[in-house]
């Protein structure tokens, strides 16, 4: 997933992404508020199921994420969160080693960590 704003402004990133949606912009900025609202609730507790090793959950809540900024085109965050998920399908799928993979799914997870906290600053300073 390439991401032509990745070091935009909050400005280029809702300028450039609505126009590829075909979202006029104040719409598409409040959506990506509300995801990040939801963000909110999602992250800690993926950060929980990451340290229980809840696979169910921590499959579950980096899907919903992956999706969630995949279709906004935000893919600072989208892609660690696809990266975590199909990792997790893989340990439901028994095909994955929890011990050999939980190094690089906290990786993953702090990407997505700091790619949304950077994301949601950004979203407030263009209040």
């Amino acid at each position: 997933m390439a991401n032509k704003t990745e070091n935009a402004s909050f400005e280029e990133i809702v300028a450039v992404n609505s126009s590829t949606l075909q979202i006029p912009g104040p719409i598409y900025a409040k959506i990506i508020k509300a995801a990040l609202a939801e963000g909110d609730k999602d992250l800690p507790a993926l950060g929980k199921a990451i340290e229980a090793v809840d696979i169910d959950s921590t499959q579950k809540i980096s899907h919903r994420m992956k999706g969630t900024f995949g279709n906004l085109k935000l893919i600072a965050v989208a892609s660690p969160a696809e990266a975590m998920n199909k990792i997790a399908k893989t340990w439901i799928a028994g095909t994955g080693s929890v011990t050999n993979d939980m190094g690089r799914v906290k990786e993953l997870f702090g990407d997505v960590q700091r790619e949304f906290e950077k994301l949601k600053q950004m979203a407030e300073d263009a209040k």
